[in-house]
């Protein structure tokens, strides 16, 4: 049997290791939820104001509004199809505001398309990031359930160890006060002090056994 001292060293080295290991998966996770809810909000979620203000420029003839508003969904643009529906809407808005019949059925379902478009690839990232964060917590969880698992089996055998050589060390006296006078003490992967016990106890039974000689 190893000393349970080596246990001991051991146990703590995997324990730290261990926390180190959920400490650095915890910080990691989050610094892969934080970008992709980020995109979310910055990005797509953008677009889908900008195009809410301009079917509202359009009801209310804010022909500046809406060119503003256009502006920053062409600032803002992360997919490429998304390109060409803008081209689309800035074509058609230069007609609509010009005064051509027709234009704004047309104008106001390519603003819808552009909302869809946005709000489909919102719900994507969203589903990323929670298969992201499930997928990390089961991860974190694994890690926490194995270290505890396995400190509580080193431990287990630390407390084994200990108690070994204290067992064997109180069968020798117990032999020794049944009669049995030839066992002696003899665990070599004792813990420092009690082998120095079974040692000291192993003289003490030697010098017992040996005859006195007469005064």
């Amino acid at each position: 049997m190893i000393d349970p001292r080596s246990y001991y060293r051991v146990v703590s080295i995997l324990a730290i290791t261990l926390n180190l290991v959920v400490g650095i998966g915890s910080i990691f996770l989050v610094e892969r939820l934080v970008p992709a809810i980020d995109d979310i909000l910055s990005e797509n979620a953008y677009s889908v104001g900008a195009s809410v203000a301009m079917h509202e420029a359009i009801s209310l003839s804010q022909k500046g509004e809406f060119w503003e508003s256009l502006s920053e969904a062409e600032s803002n643009i992360t997919m490429k199809e998304e390109q060409k529906v803008v081209a689309d809407i800035i074509s058609l808005g230069q007609k609509f505001w010009a005064g051509e019949r027709g234009s704004r059925a047309l104008l106001s379902k390519k603003i819808t398309e552009l909302s869809i478009m946005n709000l489909k690839a919102m719900d994507e990232k969203d589903k990323k990031a929670r298969l992201l964060g499930l997928s990390g917590a089961w991860a974190l969880g694994f890690f926490v359930v194995f270290s505890i698992c396995l400190q509580l089996i080193l431990r287990s055998r630390i407390t084994e160890g200990l108690m070994e050589p204290i067992s064997e060390l109180i069968s020798v006296i117990r032999d020794y006060y049944n009669g049995n006078s030839i066992r002696r003490f003899n665990s070599v992967n004792a813990a420092k002090e009690i082998k120095e016990g079974g040692e000291l106890l192993n003289r003490i039974l030697d010098q017992a056994m040996t005859p006195r000689e007469p005064k």
